[in-house]
């Protein structure tokens, strides 16, 4: 007997009586299974190992089985998405007479009726190596599978048999119902074009190429302890595109667009990168001359004088019992504007001594006023903070190494999110912070999870750090997984307080990989960006080997010319759903036709917002063509972005096909017409198209000018148009760039 569920993409057949997955169909293709099964290893014992459901519970969204075993009992979910071509499976259990010990988990063990052609593990292609999803290939496209976790005891056998697990090492309370991160799988579509990649790092797909600075400036040295390697040695990956497609509709219901401070397109001045580093107003006078309603301050909980290489006293020296925030004899005298981006306080010797408490969080004087005076503005100031700082009242919440010494970051003492007592707390303190100065965005910068990030400064490798205190909660030498699930239910619980607020991450959840992007609107790409191309080349892999959808990309505005400062502009809409001003705001300070260039796009990008959502990525990755890009495209309308590098013309051929977006409809035209074209060098830029008028199908065809940003604008023509024609001068010195090009 067999139940079977679908929706518009896929069909599931699911056994009634095992709960154990049949088959699942795409279109004309179905794949079948045999004996797969899921089972847990509680205090050294192997239970469901052959599980028979003792009944089954349709509901709007899937089925649910019930298990029992022993003193135990399962829940199988079966979470069928809207219109997602994947299916979400979800365990739980309980024990209602015993604590128990939540050993390892098999949430799945998939076995293929038919042995697959390739059965490909994918990681992120990333220095941490984060594991993300199963692709199992058969000829005309195959299926895609993973943990909602990253964390993984990935096992295969052959081409045949998979497994996904984890190994949580738990305390469950008697009564409790424990529920295991989620599972999926799907089918995809294979396409027949690919693209082959080793991450945002340098390797045998020489970016530099084109752009011979792309990796300069920015935060990839911190990945290495010593000179950065001219090949960091991750392997080359060729995915079908089908297959990256397929990951990326996942990833779009599993990290939904989250709402912004804003409903606009949503833009902030990123103090740090700008380098405005003291409380001085005059950039308030430029971004309200700007229309930039938002500045991070440079220093964390709004006025602490350095990034996370020291504490910052006023939240360290915070009373517990009862929570309060600390008076000190003397007032904070502001910081030194020091270039590179290290500050010191300029305060008497005694300025540390505690004459009292107070419940309301207060920024030093500088800041206070600072801030005032941007509200008075239109500017609203924000700031960043430590994920994990040590409250010196409870020097038992620092994380411990075996030796008994505290985990550091930049020498500073970190706290250990596994214990629920530091998060709790942890949590009151931010929200009374995020409550006095009505925050818009908080970011979090330092370490967070049990992982080193990078390797250089004083760190000589990446790699992971355990907690071996005994009174935390978590096992001794084992903290991962408590410590993953406080720092979701922290984030969470953030959101749920504050739900318009802009969270992201820089460094501390990069481990997490996309996993660790739930409730948070982007995250820091994989590292700092430099530049304009390099901003482009993190976002290209953040969707590539990510899989991560568009919104949650990282964008800023550089440019220290009028034409710099817009085509990076353009470079941010193509790349994100929002952006921050970083270096940019020098164009800004200096030339006033840059706030005016600014309103101008800000415009463009709020009338097109939800275009801005969709993108996929054509071209290759920057750098390794003359030309890279992206196509957001709605049905049968939307843009395509275009950034041209090199000394000649570039010849640009792009498919009016599904490839790029377009429903399929074989009897659409489309007709072009060029928004824009802006040269970064101030020198003359045009963008000439061989048709203005374009069939389903065929290809659109235009002649580029070099170091110049194109915004194409694509909408449905009517029935009886037919596709017109001009003589654009192409010649054999062209770079001629497919978008997308055979490997």
């Amino acid at each position: 007997m067999s139940i079977s569920i679908k929706n518009s993409k896929i069909s599931l057949l699911i056994d009634k009586n095992s709960g154990k997955l049949i088959s699942i169909t795409l279109g004309s293709d179905s794949y079948h299974f045999i004996n797969c099964g899921f089972s847990l290893t509680a205090n050294g014992t192997l239970y469901f190992e052959n599980a028979v459901a003792e009944s089954m519970v349709s509901n709007p969204n899937g089925v649910e089985f019930i298990y029992h075993d022993g003193d135990f009992t399962a829940k199988l979910n079966y979470i069928l998405s809207d219109d997602g071509a994947f299916v979400e499976r979800e365990l739980s259990f309980l024990n209602k007479k015993n604590e128990w010990n939540a050993d390892n988990i098999v949430c799945e063990n998939f076995c293929l009726a038919q042995a697959a052609e390739e059965i490909l593990f994918h990681d992120d292609q990333s220095l941490w190596h984060v594991p993300t999803n199963y692709f199992i290939r058969y000829a005309n496209g195959g299926l895609y599978c993973g943990l909602e976790y990253p964390y993984w005891n990935n096992e295969t056998d052959g081409k045949s048999t998979l497994t996904l697990g984890y190994s949580p090492n738990y305390a469950v309370k008697c009564g409790e119902w424990f529920v295991c991160e989620k599972t999926f799988i799907g089918a995809y579509r294979k396409e027949g074009i690919s693209r082959t990649a080793h991450g945002p790092y340098p390797g045998p797909i020489k970016v530099t190429k084109y752009y011979p600075d792309i990796y300069k400036n920015g935060g990839i040295h911190q990945h290495f302890a010593g000179r950065m390697p001219e090949d960091v040695g991750l392997p080359l990956e060729t995915l079908d595109w089908g297959e990256v497609w397929a990951m990326q509709d996942f990833f779009t219901h599993f990290l939904p667009l989250l709402p912004l401070p804003d409903d606009e397109w949503f833009l902030w001045q990123n103090g740090w990168w700008a380098r405005l580093f003291s409380p001085d107003t005059a950039p308030i006078d430029v971004l309200a001359r700007a229309g930039v309603k938002h500045l991070l301050t440079a220093a964390m909980y709004y006025g602490h004088a350095n990034h996370p290489s020291t504490e910052p006293e006023y939240i360290r020296d915070m009373r517990v019992e009862p929570m309060g925030f600390p008076i000190y004899k003397h007032e904070r005298m502001g910081i030194n504007n020091n270039t590179n981006g290290l500050h010191s306080y300029v305060r008497p010797e005694d300025a540390d001594k505690i004459i009292g408490y107070s419940e309301t969080f207060e920024a030093p004087r500088p800041y206070d006023e600072f801030i005032r005076y941007g509200d008075e503005h239109g500017v609203h100031i924000c700031s960043f903070c430590t994920p994990n700082i040590v409250y010196k009242e409870r020097p038992e919440w620092a994380a411990i190494h075996e030796d008994g010494t505290p985990h550091e970051y930049f020498r500073t003492r970190l706290g250990c999110p596994a214990c629920d007592e530091y998060m709790d707390f942890h949590f009151e303190a931010t929200t009374r912070v995020l409550d006095r100065y009505n925050a818009c965005f908080w970011d979090f910068d330092g370490r967070w999870i049990n992982y080193r990030e990078i390797a250089g400064y004083h760190f000589k490798t990446i790699g992971e750090e355990q907690c071996y205190a005994d009174n935390h909660g978590h096992p001794v030498g084992d903290k991962t997984y408590k410590e993953w699930k406080n720092i979701e239910k922290f984030k969470a619980k953030l959101r749920k307080r504050y739900p318009k607020l802009c969270m992201e991450q820089y460094y501390g959840l990069k481990r997490g990989g996309p996993w660790s992007l739930t409730n948070f609107n982007a995250d820091e790409n994989y590292y700092e960006m430099g530049c304009v191309a390099n901003n482009r080349l993190q976002t290209w892999h953040n969707e590539n080997d990510r899989f991560r959808p568009v919104y949650l990309n990282y964008s800023s505005i550089f440019g220290d010319t009028p034409a710099q400062f817009e085509v990076s502009i353009i470079s941010s809409l193509s790349t994100s759903y929002y952006a921050q001003v970083s270096r940019g705001y020098n164009a800004l300070r200096d030339y006033p036709e840059c706030a005016d260039t600014l309103k101008k796009w800000r415009k463009f990008a709020n009338e097109n917002l939800r275009f801005l959502t969709r993108r996929r990525t054509i071209f290759g990755e920057p750098g390794q063509y003359a030309i890279d890009g992206s196509a957001h495209i709605i049905g049968s309308e939307g843009y395509v972005f275009l950034f041209t590098a090199g000394e000649t013309y570039s010849d640009a051929r792009i498919p009016l096909t599904r490839w790029i977006g377009l429903d399929e409809n074989t009897e659409a035209k489309y007709r072009i017409k060029v928004v824009a074209a802006v040269n970064e060098k101030s020198e003359n830029a045009s963008c000439d198209i061989v048709s203005t008028v374009v069939p389903y199908g065929d290809t659109l065809r235009c002649r580029v000018t070099p170091d110049t940003a194109v915004v194409l604008k694509l909408e449905l023509a009517d029935a009886q148009e037919e596709p017109t024609y001009t003589d654009v001068p192409f010649t054999n010195d062209d770079a001629v760039v497919d978008a997308f090009p055979a490997n």
